[in-house]
């Protein structure tokens, strides 16, 4: 290794040892830095995570289980070198929410320059056939033409018309 590269990589670690320090331990008081204040639910959610390998959270709508996720999955990532995190949700759009509230908490990190090379993944991963939409091949600009031999007025349904009248008298 030259020289320069050895001074850059020592000036990249000594970066990411600032910015983990800066990092609380305690989950909560990362939350605060977040600017989130988390209820007693989810504060229970919080210690469940921290005690047990695997969780699932089984709420009713809008009480904030993709929120307190997405903070402690970041929390995670960011405590815990050298981790893959795998999101899995029902749909893509479903693991695609919680990846963006994971990317508006890193807005909220206090910021200094952050190193390039960065060990920790978090990976998203849908668990049914939803996944993102595949392009189309051609952007049709007039309406497709129907299977059966009905006649339209478009001139593709024009030209097949004349076909079909043209095969009947050839087999009358």
């Amino acid at each position: 290794m030259k020289q320069g590269q050895r001074r850059k990589l020592n000036e990249l670690i000594e970066e990411l040892k600032a910015i983990e320090q800066k990092i609380p331990e305690d989950p909560v008081k990362f939350f605060k830095m977040l600017e989130f204040q988390p209820t007693a639910y989810q504060l229970d959610l919080t210690q469940k995570f921290q005690n047990s390998q695997f969780i699932a959270a089984r709420w009713a709508r809008q009480t904030g289980k993709s929120h307190t996720i997405a903070a402690l999955l970041l929390h995670y990532a960011l405590t815990h070198p050298n981790t893959s995190i795998g999101i899995v949700g029902p749909s893509w759009r479903q693991t695609k929410l919680v990846i963006r509230r994971i990317n508006l908490f890193l807005r909220k990190i206090p910021r200094e320059p952050l190193p390039t090379q960065n060990s920790k993944r978090i990976i998203p991963q849908a668990t049914t056939h939803n996944s993102p939409p595949k392009k189309r091949k051609h952007n049709r600009s007039f309406p497709k033409q129907p299977r059966n031999n009905t006649w339209t007025n478009t001139p593709r349904g024009l030209r097949r018309r004349i076909q079909l009248h043209s095969q009947r008298q050839r087999t009358l």
